[in-house]
């Protein structure tokens, strides 16, 4: 998993690119296709999930350093 947001940016763009080729493949054979994209749609989707939680928890993260730097401050 990726741990700075420079390395999230990195694999998002990764994860783009290779949407983008999925998309020039064209279609499977009509029994398959479906399942292979419901395959590759979760995959994607997990990314993001977890793309979420980590800027989730970095945003709590800075507000906390937020509130230690006023306190400082103030002090």
């Amino acid at each position: 998993n990726p741990a700075t947001p420079k390395d999230w940016d990195l694999k998002t763009t990764e994860l783009l690119e290779i949407q983008k080729s999925w998309k020039t493949f064209g279609f499977a054979p009509k029994t398959d296709n479906a399942k292979i994209y419901e395959k590759f749609r979760t995959l994607c989707d997990s990314f993001y999930d977890k793309k979420r939680e980590f800027y989730s928890h970095y945003k709590d993260v800075q507000h906390q350093n937020l509130n230690k730097k006023v306190e400082l401050c103030e002090k």
